[in-house]
């Protein structure tokens, strides 16, 4: 998992998290789950890729849940 980590050099703190919690899995013998994960941040900072590269390593599927146009709190967001 040393690839990510070279390519994706922002993503430290996620890529941590994922790999104590296959290192947890491993020891444990339990099936893999991984935390669901909310990507925050500007368009094009790399959010997809990240997901994508992450799921490849993993061998899963990628779901994507688009951002609803409400701002926080419910306030309508802009149109």
């Amino acid at each position: 998992m040393e690839h990510p980590y070279d390519e994706l050099p922002s993503s430290n703190a996620v890529l941590d998290d994922v790999k104590r919690q296959l290192a947890l899995c491993r020891d444990s013998r339990d099936a893999l789950e991984i935390m669901p994960m909310l990507l925050l941040g500007p368009a094009g900072i790399g959010k997809t890729h990240f997901a994508r590269e992450v799921a490849q390593l993993l061998g899963t599927g990628l779901r994507r849940a688009r951002r609803s146009r409400a701002g926080a709190h419910g306030q309508p967001g802009p149109a």
